[in-house]
Formats: structure tokens, sequence, C-alpha cells
């Protein structure tokens, strides 16, 4: 069975605790008042059992010429009926109650996390502890000197750190499916990083700067009272005219500095992105100047063909539901129908935790792995042995609390 199948028969059923069935009993115990109310009809009804066969009952009743006999089946036919229907509330209210309590039960969730998957959680501390020491060593080696230094170390590097950091934050709280945005940086960071490390690095970097810097001049160019971007900005959005003067003089300075800077220090690179823009509004992605193309996919299917472990997979399986969730297009994260009923699923749940858990581990690694072996020989040995560390800890943890749908896609 392929990973994509797999992922497509992940179950959808929330992973309910002890915890969260006690929050159910507890709210559906509104349906006492009913229970007492079918109590007290059929002592009511026991009481009149015995008025059909007083004389003239029928007619007072409306039960025409019928024999008390017969008027006592009615009324036991009028009495089942009821009771069927107050049955049918009683179990609509129960299943409204069992559906759409605990959506967000903050407490309980972050009890079920603590106590069922602390250990992952501990370990990704642990990581990010060592990954924190790691970027300050390669920092304190090569003092960020080159500029390919300070865009692999200095913003790669750190930006895959908060993303592992952010995963174990939000994993902890319960927000499993808020996490994915942070799996889905941290996938992309990784094709980042290789395309930059593959060849050429020293001039893919100036590509990665001259772009940062185009980017920070539209940003001040749309509070710059004026220039063209903010004549856009001001015609969808007629605030934008009401812009201080002081913040359109401090603006106007930036981008003279900028444009200082992206003439005399990056005039080549400058001129091939504004050669590539074209007519459109916007800069192409800065790796459209070496690869080509502005696709992540396309990224993805380039290093697919020298990468032992295959990005292009990565992207299919797991980069196009994450990309749901990024857009608001995730509906499978939310409801289902199930019996006929819409059913919403908790905001805070620990479903999909494996998932999240493994890919964001696994994508630190090979980050940080790729980002030492051109700084530091040591420093990469060190990290292959204390990976096989973390990973036979990890495997002990998660075969324990692993649901079989999360077993069959790792595996």
């Amino acid at each position: 069975m392929s990973k994509v199948q797999c992922l497509r028969q992940f179950s959808l059923d929330p992973l309910v605790s002890p915890a969260f069935q006690r929050g159910v009993e507890a709210r559906t115990r509104i349906l006492e008042p009913f229970q007492w109310f079918l109590a007290g009809f059929g002592f009511q009804l026991a009481r009149l059992s015995v008025l059909p066969f007083a004389p003239g009952f029928s007619r007072r009743v409306g039960l025409g010429n019928y024999s008390p006999q017969r008027a006592l089946a009615r009324l036991l036919d009028l009495a089942s009926a009821a009771c069927r229907m107050f049955s049918s509330i009683s179990w609509l209210y129960r299943r409204k109650m069992t559906i759409m309590s605990n959506l967000l039960d903050r407490k309980a969730v972050k009890i079920e996390i603590e106590r069922n998957f602390g250990a992952q959680l501990d370990l990704i501390s642990e990581m990010v502890d060592y990954y924190d020491e790691l970027l300050e060593k390669l920092i304190e080696t090569n003092s960020l000197a080159k500029l390919e230094d300070t865009v692999l170390i200095g913003t790669f590097g750190h930006q895959a750190l908060m993303m592992l950091d952010g995963v174990g934050v939000l994993v902890r709280e319960g927000q499993i499916n808020a996490a994915m945005l942070q799996v889905r940086t941290l996938f992309e960071i990784k094709l980042n990083l290789k395309w930059m490390l593959l060849q050429d690095t020293t001039q893919r970097a100036r590509h990665f700067w001259t772009w940062k810097l185009r980017q920070e001049r539209n940003k001040e160019a749309m509070q710059c009272v004026g220039t063209l971007e903010h004549e856009k900005i001001k015609a969808s959005m007629p605030s934008a005219a009401a812009i201080p003067s002081e913040i359109s003089e401090e603006a106007r300075k930036k981008i003279e500095k900028l444009d200082e800077q992206l003439s005399n220090d990056f005039g080549d690179e400058n001129a091939a992105f504004h050669k590539a823009r074209g007519g459109k509004d916007y800069d192409v992605n800065w790796y459209y100047l070496s690869l080509g193309s502005n696709s992540i996919h396309r990224l993805a299917k380039e290093l697919d063909k020298l990468e032992e472990i295959s990005p292009l997979a990565d992207y299919q399986v797991f980069y196009g539901p994450f990309s749901n969730i990024t857009h608001g297009h995730a509906m499978e994260l939310c409801f289902c129908n199930r019996d006929g009923f819409l059913k919403r699923f908790p905001i805070r749940s620990p479903e999909y935790r494996s998932t999240v858990f493994a890919y964001s581990v696994y994508q630190a690694y090979f980050i940080f792995l790729a980002l030492c072996k051109p700084y530091s020989s040591e420093k990469t040995n060190e990290l292959t042995s204390i990976w096989q560390g973390w990973l036979g800890r990890w495997e002990k943890v998660e075969a324990r609390t692993r649901s079989p749908a999360e077993s069959r896609l790792s595996s």
C-alpha cells in the first residue's frame, strides 16, 4: 500500500480519553428532567389504566362506543407513541451533546498530551537545545563572515530551529493541525537550503540577498507617498493616503539607502530580477534565477534526482495536505457526516500527532545535517551519532502510543 493510500485511510475519529468522556457525561446530566418526566408519565398511565372500566368513560374522552378493553388498548398505544417520542428527543439531545462537547477543552487535551506524549515532547525540547548550541558553535567558528554564511546559518538554520520549537509548543497545547504549518515550513527550508548548497552557493546566496533587499524596498515604497507602489495601495485601500509625513519621509530615506546598495553591491542580480519580473506586480522567487521556475514542486523535482530520501515523495504525500491547512482548505480536519449528523471535530486533539512528530524531527535532522557538512565534519559526525540515540529512544516511546492508522503511515 502506498503512503498516499495510507494517508487517505487515516482515521478521522478523535482520540477520546476518559477525561473527555467524563466531560460528555457531565454535560448529559441535563437529560435528567426528561427521565423524571417519563417516570411521572408512567405513574399517571398506571393510575389511569383503571378508568376505562368506569361507566361512561369512553364517551367522556372521545372514544365513542369503544369497549373498556379497546379504550385501554387505545390509551396504551397513545402512551407508547409518547414514550417513543420522548425517547427520540432524549437520544437526539444526548447525540448532540456527545458531538458538540469538548470542541475546545484546553485543560483536558493538555493533560492528555502530557500524560501520553510527554516523552516525545521532552525529546523535541532536547533536540531544540542541541540544535541551538550547534548554531552557536557554527556562528563562533565562521563569524558569519561570508554572505552565504549569513543566509545558510543565520537565516535557514535559525528559522528551522524556530519551527521545530514551534511544533513542540503547539503540540503540547493540543494544536496538532496548526503545528502542520511549521512542518510545511521545515520542508520548504530544507528545499531552499539544499538548493543553495547544491552548486554556485555564493551566487545563489547573492540571489537570495538581492531578493530580500527588493522585498524590503517594496515594503518601504508602499509607505512612501508619491511612489508607484503607494499609488497602487492607495487605489485599493484609500486609508493609505493618510500616511503621516514623517513616516513617508523615513521610508524615502530607507529607499535611497536600499537603492544605493542594490545598485552598487548587487547590480547584476538586481537587473536580472527586474528582467524576470517583467510586467508583473510581484518579484519572482529567489531561486527562479538558477532554477528557471517559481514552483516549489519544480524545486523538489530537481532535488529528487540527487536525494536518497525523495523530496518529491515528501511533496506529494505531505506538502499538499499541509498546504490545505495553510490556505484554509482542510475541510476533512473540520467535520464529517456521521449517521446523518454533521460532526465537528475538536479544535484541539491528539490526532495526527505521530505524523507531525515524526515528520518535523526528520526534516529538522536533515536540515542541520546538511548545514553541518560544509562547515564542520566533526559536528557532522557528532550529530549523526546523537541522532541514532534519539532515534532509538523515539521509536520506543512512539511504539507505545501510535495508533494503527499512524503505524501504517509511518511504515
